[in-house]
């Protein structure tokens, strides 16, 4: 896909994103860690699934969708202090946060990579 459809990837974003929160809701699962030993829970790979589809969806977007990840980010450790649960929205901290744009990045590159 050469052309980015704005619309459509705000509606998908914003569709994913309602799942992977009602799929936390009533699982309760994405904060299991994936590998043992290391701080890799299922919401940091649901970053790097949200961010490979919009890699698909618009793959020349790279910048813009990094800035929005970040801007995220920083909502939510607003937020987190606002509530009292900032370890809880910002994946335990600075560093959960950074992993969190690193997947988003990984994912948004494996998918440019992957298939154009």
């Amino acid at each position: 896909m050469n052309k980015c459809h704005m619309k459509t990837t705000l509606f998908s974003m914003f569709a994913m994103a309602l799942i992977i929160i009602l799929m936390h809701n009533e699982l309760g699962i994405l904060q299991n860690k994936v590998i043992k030993n290391y701080n890799i829970t299922y919401w940091h790979i649901s970053h790097l699934t949200f961010f490979f589809c919009l890699g698909l969806l618009c793959p020349n977007r790279f910048g813009f969708y990094m800035s929005m990840g970040i801007l995220w980010e920083i909502i939510e450790r607003v937020y987190g202090k606002m509530t009292g649960k900032e370890d809880y929205w910002t994946s335990n901290g600075a560093p959960g946060q950074l992993t969190d744009i690193i997947m988003n990045a990984t994912g948004y590159l494996l998918a440019m990579v992957s298939f154009n």
